[in-house]
């Protein structure tokens, strides 16, 4: 990358007419002809040996195709290395490696100074993005991810910014050990995933089975996962469902730097989005419409969504795209509720066969707090093991 844009700098160097120093010795006569552009004029006066005044007159200007004298300065020469220098030191101690797409719009698996320069040579109708590019620089969103809000504007190269500096560390996008990247909000000081998991392995490598057998899946004390009807079809969309054991495993099955969130962290979701201490304390339904912010919007019977209607009270305000992946019965391995219900996993225990989870339902805007077996199959969102400023 250094040599490269060093390079690149040489020509534009070379483009440019020497500096020229002319100098008109005596205080009252005219100097020498010079062109008009020129980058700085200062004047000197002192004494000569005869006890004259004399006036030093110093143009420096770049120089025309005339027949002056060049001469390129050493101070010159250190100017334009220097900046030079900072040039490539910039690019390549501020580029952050990326898995991701978003903000990364030159396409070179970096995020730097580059894509800042070609956002914002777009945004100020220099030069104008393709297609590819313009979802690239697309990362900006006001739920707080990378997803975009459909334009391209002076936010994005901010947000850009802000991940080459660091300062949107806590929005890096996680991959999981399958390769799989996964879209994230931040709501209050927790980052959550924006989807469901669709990990097979562990975090170590060691496969999750994937069990397809009713009778087989009931029967399971071990870690193990299956895809909605056992139809692979659904994963993209929906995620899969594991059940609580794989959950547990303490060879991770969240990314890196992520874990299944405790029944703790999900009442501190609940609270950032308006629900009470006593109300994240209870059981079952709670709250009025903290059920509605986690929903994705619209309906089947509508054609601009996923959830059957009437997908009460569903706002999407947290960002946190909710789906109705279903879930699979523990103790007789049937499929359910597809269309209906969101369940999702809690990584805390309420005895040797229950574990705590959350539900989402298409008929209100609350959010169900229970217990079920640990066989049941349900979704998986992960949680970032570190807090992160509140936003703004």
């Amino acid at each position: 990358m250094s040599a490269g844009v060093l390079g690149s700098l040489f020509p534009l160097i070379k483009s440019q007419q020497v500096m020229e120093i002319a100098c008109s010795r005596q205080s009252g006569s005219r100097p020498r002809r010079v062109d008009r552009y020129f980058l700085h004029r200062s004047y000197r006066e002192n004494r000569n040996r005869w006890g004259h005044r004399v006036r030093t007159d110093i143009r420096l200007r770049i120089g025309s195709a005339n027949n002056s004298k060049r001469v390129l300065t050493m101070r010159y020469w250190l100017k334009v290395l220097v900046m030079a220098l900072l040039i490539c030191l910039s690019i390549n101690l501020l580029a952050q490696p990326y898995e991701g797409e978003k903000g990364d719009v030159n396409n070179d698996g970096n995020l730097n100074v580059l894509d800042i320069i070609f956002t914002s040579r777009h945004i100020v109708g220099i030069d104008t993005l393709n297609e590819q590019e313009l979802w690239r620089a697309d990362c900006n969103s006001h739920k707080g991810s990378c997803r975009g809000d459909g334009s391209v504007d002076i936010r994005d190269a901010k947000k850009i910014v802000d991940i080459i500096m660091r300062l949107d560390e806590c929005l890096e996008l996680p991959k999981d050990i399958d390769g799989n990247i996964y879209d994230i909000v931040k709501i209050g000081h927790q980052v959550w995933m924006a989807e469901n998991l669709k990990v097979t392995r562990y975090r170590n490598g060691d496969p999750i089975p994937n069990i397809t057998s009713n009778s087989e899946w009931t029967h399971m004390s071990t870690g193990a996962y299956c895809n909605y009807a056992n139809d692979a079809h659904n994963v993209p969309v929906y995620g899969r469902l594991y059940n609580w054991y794989a959950v547990n495993d303490s060879r991770g099955l969240a990314p890196e730097g992520w874990h299944v969130p405790t029944d703790g962290e999900w009442k501190q979701l609940e609270m950032d989005l308006g629900m009470s201490q006593s109300e994240a304390d209870d059981k079952y339904l709670r709250g009025r419409d903290e059920g509605g912010k986690l929903k994705a919007t619209g309906t089947i019977e509508g054609g601009d969504g996923l959830w059957f209607s009437p997908n009460t009270g569903a706002t999407n305000e947290s960002g946190f795209s909710a789906l109705p992946g279903g879930d699979r019965y523990g103790d007789y391995g049937p499929f359910y509720s597809m269309g209906y219900l969101a369940r999702f996993w809690s990584s805390t225990e309420l005895d040797g066969s229950y574990a705590w989870y959350r539900r989402l339902s298409h008929s209100n805007s609350q959010v169900y707090r229970g217990n079920y077996l640990k066989q049941d199959g349900f979704s998986v969102r992960c949680v970032r093991d570190w807090v992160c400023p509140a936003n703004p």
